[in-house]
């Protein structure tokens, strides 16, 4: 209770509201007033009636005022009561006139007498207030429940503006206010107070504007100054633990955890601050908070504590610029922000184009969550398969070494646990949480409720910022992701044997290089057998794959495997999938809950190694067919015989075959991003496939591939992106050190160049003359000089760089027999360890990455 009363002074001081209504409060006479102050508002309360005895929870309510707004307790007479069971308070005001504000807590489940009683009792509080106060205006707010107020348009002009739910999908928390003056008011909803078990939403009402303020909103900042952390480690480390372990029930022992965790996180004072657009990037909410407390210190006159706090902020602008610049010299994304900075060319954030296609923030996280959730079909079920002992999937310092290995700058989840205090606090916390881990492996087999809420962040695949181009990224509380961590890392060999073959991703060493390599490899064996006359490939993609997932269908496929503890784990996996929920955030707001019936979680450890067993069931429909997979982009390559060169009954049953694989099993095929290539060297070539878009030109995995097999369209369109990326060096040189903008050509640049360099090591000199005239004038912006004499520079060495990454692939490949690749290369003489090559027919065929990378090898001997 006090933790959420000093959340709610902070968020008091960042916002200043006039007035503020809390419901539920569960205040009894022996908590006394001075306890509840808010600084500059005056509060009334009414606590649990006597009768709150019949009611399982719930109960009282306080509302805080402006003091500058002349509040006073308006007390009705003893004929105008509130039934029994009602808690409520009826407030005066100065605010552009006399204003009165009733707040009532109602709760479920009413009776028909008191159901009645309580119109009754608002009607006649009403009338009361207006046969003394004629001009004044009225409102009525509170946690009504379900309550059924259409009395209120009729009798008094009054209506609701809070028209979003406020519980899950209930509209449980109203404002009712005049008619004719509702359209000055808007209603915006935020993440609730405190512990986040109590999921009832922070409701706000403006009257300045009809729209929220996305530049404006508010973030919590934690005065993590020693002294807090010391107190906050020493109340954590007297905490009596011991209680925990004698918990046989799995919520009963996340209650106990939460329960004094964030008792302890209430020793340390929690700001709100707000961030503008116009706000430095550098600038931290951290940061803002102590130049906020320096001026706060100036204008008290309170000038040691203002020199304090002028040391602080000089020592964290320090810090958070070099920071800021090391992750702006080390991603694209904040090179690019620098680079806007610099000419002065501010560019809405991706979250500020997304609210931009829409009216207001609340609706964009309403109409965001409501698309999201149309992808979901309603399999969810849940599955109970008998199993023996439970297995111990974590010891405390495995779970130590994981809290000590989280990074302190990622969001908190939906229980508002920041990951900061849980690194600060691992060595008195990492045996309840073990033990918690455990428990949920054991017999029971459930994860806790609270775990399987998740935030939603939208995320733009490509700009410009479509409603359709949007992925929805799962923010998973901290200790939901490290208990998905403790069960991948105790199953995780057990998974990886139940892979197909044909599966690329989520699984080690294997990359999307060794996919493209993959296909290039059996293109150049097809186009190599003097049976075959050519070859076609053909692309799949599916639409919100990873949310189509029908759970009973993946529940299904999981008890196929047989491991150890394999039992325990579909048990497990089936409480992992029921029950979830989502809502969507977007600038500290955020949308009613939705169930999640189908998918995996985006954003989840556990998710795309399920997505990927999922994927497992697809298997290529004619054995001479093959498939390569790499989440849910699939290709398959099909040999075209001399025999059958106009037969396409193979492509035909192969498309159908994955059609229905796609119907059967939940999955919608995007048939944009579905097309086929032909392959064919003769002179006569091969029939179009009908009902598919046939390219001369594909693109798979970030690799352009064409129908000649050669390497001219890749080259052009790395080229075309390198050039737009030179523009970042000329504009960076005044900014950046001669060290740093070679950091920058690395990473922007370079990457480029050599991203899946061993499918093309021989592409012939003139394509690797571009590159080359793309590194010298890379060379001269760097070093400020329009000299050509820069033969001895290493941004150069493109041909020797490939052929060291080819052979290093290669090696590690060869010398790993669980490698991806490993399969594709060639025998090894026992006794001179070079490689035995095979015969090869055509040309083209050397210059793969097998045969290449093997010629390269051999030459060590």
């Amino acid at each position: 209770m006090f933790y959420k009363l000093d959340e709610l002074r902070a968020l008091t001081e960042a916002t200043k509201p006039t007035i503020m209504c809390i419901t539920e409060t569960w205040f009894n006479p022996e908590i006394d007033d001075d306890l509840m102050q808010i600084q500059g508002y005056l509060s009334f309360r009414c606590d649990r009636s006597e009768f709150s005895s019949d009611k399982k929870r719930g109960g009282g309510v306080i509302v805080y005022v402006m003091k500058n707004c002349n509040p006073f307790y308006s007390k009705t007479p003893l004929d105008i009561q509130p039934p029994k069971g009602i808690e409520s308070v009826v407030v005066g005001f100065s605010d552009d006139g006399l204003s009165f504000l009733l707040c009532a807590y109602i709760p479920p489940n009413l009776s028909s007498e008191m159901f009645f009683a309580i119109k009754d009792y608002v009607i006649a509080t009403f009338d009361f207030i207006l046969a003394s106060y004629p001009d004044a205006k009225i409102y009525l707010s509170g946690d009504l429940n379900q309550y059924d107020f259409s009395f209120l348009p009729q009798s008094f002009d009054l209506v609701n503006i809070v028209n979003f739910p406020t519980l899950g999908n209930n509209n449980l928390d109203k404002f009712f206010c005049y008619n004719h003056v509702a359209d000055t008011f808007s209603a915006f909803s935020a993440p609730p107070l405190g512990f986040a078990m109590h999921l009832h939403k922070t409701v706000f009402i403006s009257k300045h504007s009809s729209t929220c303020k996305v530049e404006d909103a508010c973030y919590k900042v934690y005065d993590l100054r020693k002294s807090n952390v010391q107190a906050f480690c020493n109340k954590i480390s007297h905490v009596d633990w011991s209680s925990i372990y004698s918990f046989s029930s799995l919520p009963d022992a996340v209650d106990f955890f939460y329960d004094n965790f964030t008792r302890a996180m209430s020793v340390i004072p929690l700001t709100f601050v707000k961030l503008s657009s116009k706000t430095k990037p550098w600038i931290t909410p951290v940061l803002l908070d102590l130049i906020n407390k320096r001026w706060r210190a100036f204008r008290e006159r309170k000038f040691d504590l203002y020199n304090h706090y002028k040391v602080k902020v000089k020592q964290e602008i320090t810090k958070s610029k070099r920071i800021w610049s090391r992750r702006m010299c080390t991603s694209v994304k904040g090179i690019w922000s620098v680079v806007r900075e610099i000419r002065n060319k501010h560019v809405c954030t991706s979250s500020g184009q997304i609210a931009a296609l829409f009216p207001n923030v609340l609706e964009a996280v309403e109409n965001l969550n409501v698309m999201f959730s149309s992808s979901f079909v309603d399999t969810s079920t849940t599955l109970s398969l008998d199993c023996g002992s439970a297995p111990k999937i974590c010891d405390h310092f495995t779970v130590l070494r994981m809290l000590h290995q989280l990074r302190t700058d990622k969001a908190s989840g939906s229980d508002n646990v920041p990951p900061i205090l849980l690194k600060m606090a691992a060595r008195d916390i990492c045996a309840p949480i073990c033990h918690i881990f455990n428990l949920s492996m054991s017999s029971a087999c459930c994860v806790p409720v609270i775990w399987k809420i998740a935030d939603i962040c939208p995320i733009p695949k490509a700009l410009p910022v479509t409603k359709e181009k949007l992925r929805p990224i799962s923010l998973l509380p901290v200790l939901a992701k490290l208990l998905e961590k403790a069960v991948l890392n105790f199953y995780r060999e057990s998974l990886l044997k139940c892979y197909d073959k044909d599966q690329f991703s989520y699984r080690p060493l294997s990359s999307t290089v060794c996919g493209l390599i993959t296909i290039q490899d059996n293109v150049l064996k097809f186009l190599d057998d003097p049976n075959v006359a050519g070859a076609r490939i053909i692309t799949f993609d599916m639409s919100r794959a990873f949310d189509c997932v029908p759970h009973n269908y993946l529940l299904n496929r999981l008890c196929e495997f047989k491991f150890p503890f394999s039992e325990n784990f579909v048990n497990w996996i089936s409480s992992y999938l029921s029950n979830r929920k989502q809502r969507v955030k977007l600038f500290q707001t955020v949308s009613s809950l939705t169930d999640v019936t189908s998918g995996v979680p985006q954003g989840s450890v556990l998710g795309p190694y399920l997505f990927a067993l999922y994927m497992s069931t697809y298997n290529s429909f004619c054995a001479d067919t093959k498939v390569v997979k790499y989440a849910d982009d699939v290709t398959i390559i099909i040999p075209v015989y001399k025999n059958c060169f106009d037969d396409l009954s193979y492509e035909c049953s192969e498309i159908q075959h994955f059609k229905f694989w796609c119907c059967e099993n939940g999955m919608n095929i995007n048939d944009s991003k579905t097309k086929c290539m032909n392959l064919c060297f003769r002179l006569q070539a091969l029939p179009l496939v009908p009902g598919l878009q046939n390219v001369s030109v594909l693109k798979i995995l970030g690799l352009v591939f064409n129908d000649k097999l050669t390497w001219n369209e890749h080259f052009d369109y790395i080229c075309k992106r390198i050039s737009k990326r030179l523009y970042v060096l000329r504009v960076l040189r005044s900014l950046f050190s001669h060290d740093e903008l070679v950091d920058v050509f690395c990473s922007l640049i370079r990457s480029l160049m050599e991203y899946a360099c061993p499918v093309f090591l021989n592409p012939g000199s003139g394509l690797d003359k571009k590159f080359i005239a793309l590194c010298k004038r890379a060379y001269r912006v760097i070093h400020r000089s329009n000299e050509y004499d820069c033969s001895n520079c290493n941004l150069l060495n493109i041909v020797s760089r490939r052929k060291d990454l080819t052979l290093r692939l290669f090696t590690h490949a060869l010398k790993n027999d669980n490698h991806s690749l490993h399969s594709l290369l060639p025998n090894q003489s026992y006794r001179s360890r070079r490689l035995l090559l095979p015969h090869v027919r055509c040309s083209r065929r050397l210059n793969g990455f097998v045969i290449a990378a093997s010629i390269l090898y051999n030459e060590q001997f």
